[in-house]
């Protein structure tokens, strides 16, 4: 009975809380399966982080909106909707944060801002 227990615990654990520093000092915060955000303190990309990427002048990142953060309520303007992928820019010395944009609108504020190619959307997983 204890081992099948710890099993069962050792299971429903594969999501634990997670925070990796980011450079800037920026973290990407994974609370559950669903919940993986951006936290800047008074910044933030919210919930579902999919994919991003860091370096020492910007992160970009890849979402799926989410009803729940635990950031709190996510007050984003989806121009398309909730059930679409959304793309987000922020340039660390500007203190600028770009999103939700369009795969369109996220290419060009990347040529606009000279994001390099080098900097990779990375799975969160």
């Amino acid at each position: 009975m204890i081992l099948l227990f710890l099993i069962v615990a050792v299971c429903s654990c594969n999501f634990s809380d997670e925070v990796r520093e980011l450079k800037g000092g920026w973290k990407f915060v994974s609370e559950s399966k669903h919940d993986k955000a951006i936290d800047g303190g008074d910044m933030h990309i919210p919930c579902e982080v999919l994919q991003y990427g860091d370096n020492d002048n910007f992160i970009i990142a890849k979402q799926k909106p989410t009803d729940d953060c635990f950031l709190g309520k996510d007050t984003s303007v989806y121009k398309d909707g909730r059930d679409k992928i959304y793309y987000w820019l922020i340039v660390k010395k500007q203190k600028l944060l770009l999103g939700p944009l369009d795969e369109l609108e996220f290419i060009q504020a990347r040529r606009k801002y000279e994001v390099p190619d080098e900097l990779k959307l990375e799975s969160v997983y």
